[in-house]
């Protein structure tokens, strides 16, 4: 190396100042490793930053596109079939203000499934009471409109009717079954049961098909 003078014992560097009285041997070794492995190291640092081609951005790119197209119908499905069990909870929910109304203001209150219109209302069965149906004249409470997908609800209480009297009781036990239909033709069926004796509401399952 140029930039070290030898003179006996002692090394200057090229400019003329004394290093250091230190042994040559040992000393030319650690200037001579010390520089071989700067050198290595810049060269892998340089690699390292050499960044990547275009050719491995499109594979990623491509990769990204594979798991998200992978990933839609799947979430898709999982979105229907929330909206489907959201669904299911407000039926039930009218179920239980009808008789909840019932019980408060001592007087029979129902809930009719139209599966013509796909609706859900809760009245107040003024008109004709005892007879367990819903008339035009009959007060209405709420109406609550099934969402997109649903394709049929019915019940086999006898009609599309049941109503809760002021002790809480049903007009008759029987269930209430409703069927969806999502974007990537999967099935929805569920069923909400009702018990007589003590107007007890509750859903018996949903199912995804």
């Amino acid at each position: 190396m140029n930039y070290w003078c030898r003179k006996g014992r002692t090394l200057f560097p090229a400019d003329g100042t004394i290093l250091a009285l230190i042994p040559i041997e040992i000393l030319e070794g650690r200037l001579s490793g010390r520089f071989k492995n700067k050198a290595g190291t810049d060269m892998k640092a340089l690699y390292s930053k050499r960044g990547i081609t275009f050719i491995e951005l499109m594979s990623i790119v491509v990769i990204i596109g594979i798991i998200a197209a992978m990933a839609v119908p799947r979430f898709s499905q999982t979105i229907n079939r929330l909206k489907f069990r959201t669904a299911a909870r407000n039926m039930i929910s009218k179920m239980r203000l009808a008789r909840s109304n019932a019980i408060t203001h001592k007087q029979p209150f129902g809930v009719n499934l139209d599966n013509g219109n796909m609706t859900v209302t809760v009245f107040l069965d003024s008109n004709n009471p005892g007879a367990n149906t819903y008339e035009t004249s009959d007060s209405v409470v709420v109406v609550d409109t099934l969402p997109d997908g649903f394709v049929w609800v019915g019940t086999d209480f006898g009609g599309t009717a049941v109503v809760y009297r002021p002790n809480g009781s049903a007009s008759s036990t029987g269930h209430v079954y409703f069927l969806s239909y999502d974007a990537h033709d999967g099935i929805n069926v569920g069923s909400i049961g009702v018990l007589a004796s003590t107007g007890r509401t509750k859903i018996d399952y949903l199912n995804y098909y």
